[in-house]
């Protein structure tokens, strides 16, 4: 047990007295008791940067209140997907994460390359997809703005963005806590201690601390120790909050700290050619164990590199706001370190044995692949935000932005690469090492006018971003190169919107985005920088309220257009795992998304989303590596991460119980349509196998909450996730020229209980 975890779980255990919160509602009575005055809460965003009502702002947004968050009982960034049409994140089961949004995404973790959906923690842009918090703290909000969001956001939000806000400091003083216990021995604590307002200072403070533990979902057989096993996993988090304000001014500081050592969950062989599957099946007659390779979940297996992923992630933000004559000036000063080490098995087996060319009798080892990581990224961002009126109709946004980024990895790998036709194998030792460095300038602006014709009802926005990126590779393996690459470009956007009544907004949108380019420090000798990818998107949309505002309504079309869009290409080999970023050609995305949620009475309420897209590749060239030609494969290729279709819907159940508290009920059932991993079958002939088929998942949660026992209010509650048991992938990896593939799954069914209390 290290210090840090120790520390953090002694004053967890000082400060649970009893168990944490008051359980959310998504509905608050009118001054009458009469139900039918009931009516949905206001929702506020800060989808332009500005607070404003959900129902008033023409971007297709969707947002999780803490209340819902609660509800629904999200513990980490994966959860969010579930909830909100068209977008999806997965995992590698630690703290990898990808994220697709409207069809676009990427599942590259390397740190040259720019994923196309900008993450915010508190109002700061996370720029990698790696060494993201897997366990979410002191959650208060989570805003997923789908589509190019190129004038506020800026770069690298060509498919949309997501915000994720944590909760400041409480004007009262208290301690909130919560215990939970489920399978698999999984036992997590969240503490949290308000200040208050101290005195008359001014001055709030918040610490809040978190620790989750469990043992694998699968049994590794080469090794006794359950909290060991593939899927296990620890976790210590700690962040403090300090708030100082006045009439004017305020000032946020925000301390964050996460320690994470986990085991990865199995990647298990689903598919092998076979020369390879012939080799390995050998194994067991030489004194090996047998090969496992089967799709569908697996329980057990022999895992002879079972090293954790450490992560530690550690950073500081201070906000300022003040005024600065008639406007507002938002200054947002962030830094953030991440540390990484990995042991990587990546064929799910171990103690292989086969003929290996060199090995002393000629009989070695077999590892398909394996791979070690040390990992370091540091970023510091600065930026402002000036926000004011020029008379009565005028409302403008300005702002600038910077950007400096410093990452390195040292990735040493292994592989049997088998050769004979499956009479022999060779062990090879590729390495992977390069240092990167980024800079990124923006300034942008933004006016919103309303012109004194239409009843003050039309609203006509536009707005203006020019960025300027500057990157650099260092590269010692697999190859030896020293370059660097700029780009500017100029991202806009207008739109109108209309309120039609005060429960009726139409807008339409047009907006543009841009993904930097930069190296691809997998490609090897002769590859050149990628170019940045750019999309020109259309929107209309329309935002209801409805039945005394019981039901809220809002539906979106759009119809995107990408230019140079970038494609991952997994070509590994005796290289190692090596692939390629491509400028592919054009593509085009039609869907839309509808959502609602809406009060049925007698405490029933439900929420539901669905989504479709309707991708097309226009022209995607590829370089036939048999004649070196280059050739359209459009028709042929497909759209990695994307799910044409995915949906939700969540039925709740709210019902005070005289004298006890009050007893939610609540189901959530998700559906996700199939999806793949790789671009061309052609570099990897297993894409169909690895697929994720449509998945369905059912989860439901029963909660007692607002009870009261000598002043402390004590809540109580048992949940169920993947209630049917779907075997769902999470990752899946064809290594092309290797011969096989491979997937992790998901979480199996998992249930446990929460005890809250705060006081």
């Amino acid at each position: 047990m290290s210090r840090g975890g120790a520390l953090t779980r002694s004053a967890i255990l000082l400060m649970a007295g009893a168990s944490a919160a008051t359980h959310g509602q998504t509905m608050e009575p009118t001054a009458q008791a009469d139900e039918t005055q009931w009516q949905l809460e206001e929702i506020l965003v800060t989808a332009r940067k500005v607070e404003e009502n959900l129902q008033k702002t023409p971007v297709s947004v969707s947002v999780i209140d803490g209340a819902k968050l609660e509800q629904v009982g999200v513990r980490n960034v994966f959860d969010v997907s579930r909830l909100v049409p068209n977008v999806r994140m997965t995992s590698n089961g630690a703290s990898e994460f990808t994220s697709s949004i409207r069809g676009i995404g990427t599942s590259e973790p390397l740190m040259t390359i720019d994923p196309p959906n900008g993450l915010y923690i508190d109002g700061v842009y996370i720029a990698r997809q790696v060494g993201v918090i897997s366990e979410l703290l002191d959650l208060e909000k989570v805003q997923v703005l789908r589509g190019p969001q190129g004038t506020l956001f800026g770069r690298n939000t060509t498919g949309g963005a997501m915000i994720f806000t944590t909760a400041g400091p409480a004007d009262d003083a208290g301690v909130k806590t919560t215990v939970g216990f489920g399978n698999f021995s999984h036992v997590h604590a969240r503490a949290t201690l308000d200040s208050g307002h101290i005195g008359d200072s001014g001055l709030k403070l918040r610490l809040s601390l978190t620790h989750s533990e469990r043992d694998g979902i699968a049994d590794n057989l080469l090794q006794p120790d359950d909290s060991r096993d593939p899927g296990a996993r620890r976790v210590d988090a700690l962040q403090f909050r300090a708030r100082w304000e006045n009439e004017q001014t305020s000032i946020d500081y925000i301390y964050y700290h996460f320690n994470q050592n986990a085991y990865l969950p199995i990647f298990q062989l689903v598919a092998a050619r076979e020369d390879v599957a012939a080799y390995l099946a050998g194994s067991p007659a030489l004194g090996g164990t047998a090969p496992l390779i089967q799709e569908g979940r697996a329980k057990s297996a022999y895992i002879d590199l079972d090293g954790p992923q450490k992560d530690r992630v550690r950073s500081h933000t201070l906000t300022v706001e003040l005024p600065v004559g008639d406007a507002t000036l938002r200054s947002i000063t962030a830094f953030r370190e991440w540390d990484n080490s990995t042991v990587l098995d990546l064929d799910g087996n171990g103690n292989l044995l086969g003929p290996i060319v060199g090995a002393p009798g000629g009989i070695g080892p077999v590892n398909l692949f394996w791979a070690r990581n040390s990992r370091h990224q540091g970023q510091f961002t600065q930026e402002f935000n000036l926000f004011g009126a020029l008379g009565e109709r005028v409302e403008y946004t300005a702002g600038a932005f910077y950007f400096r980024e410093y990452a390195r990895e040292f990735n040493p790998q292994g592989l049997t690469a088998v050769i004979g036709g499956g009479t022999a194998g060779v062990n090879l030792e590729p390495l992977l090492a390069y240092r990167a460095e980024s800079e990124s300038f923006a300034g942008f602006g933004q006016l919103q006018w309303a012109p004194p014709v239409l009843q003050d009802r039309l609203r006509l926005t536009g707005g203006v971003r020019i960025t300027s990126d500057r990157k650099e590779l260092i590269q010692e393996a697999p190859v030896v190169r020293d370059g660097s690459v700029s780009f500017d470009e100029v991202s806009w956007l207008v739109s109108a919107d209309y309120q039609w009544t005060e429960d009726l907004l139409g807008y339409v949108r047009v907006s543009t985005g841009y993904n930097a380019g930069g190296f691809n420090a997998r490609s090897g000798a002769g590859a050149e920088p990628y170019r940045p990818e750019s999309v020109t998107s259309y929107e209309v949309g329309i935002k209801s309220q409805l039945f005394g505002r019981r039901l809220r309504l809002n539906v979106s079309a759009f119809h995107s257009d990408y230019e140079d869009i970038q494609i991952q290409q997994l070509q590994a080999g005796t290289g190692g795992a090596s692939s390629v970023t491509v400028n592919a050609g054009a593509a085009r995305f039609t869907g839309a998304e509808l959502e609602l949620a809406a009060l049925l009475g007698r405490g029933f309420s439900i929420d539901a989303s669905i989504g479709v897209v309707d991708p097309e590749y226009r022209e995607f060239i590829y370089r036939n590596p048999v004649d070196d030609q280059l050739v359209d494969v459009a028709d042929r290729a497909r759209f990695q991460l994307l799910a044409k279709t995915t949906g939700a819907v969540g039925l709740q159940h709210v019902r005070p119980l005289s004298n006890i508290g009050t007893l939610t009920v609540r189901a959530d059932y998700t559906y996700t349509s199939k999806r793949y991993w790789h671009p061309l079958d052609i570099n990897n002939v297993f894409n169909e196998v690895i697929a994720q088929k449509a998945m369905r998942t059912l989860d439901a949660r029963i909660s007692l909450t607002d009870m009261q026992f000598g002043g402390v209010e004590v809540g109580a509650s048992i949940y169920g996730r993947n209630l049917t048991d779907e075997d769902w992938i999470m990752q899946g990896i064809d290594f092309g020229g290797l011969g096989f593939a491979g997937v992790r799954y998901g979480d199996p069914r998992t249930y446990g209980v929460e005890l809250t209390a705060r006081f």
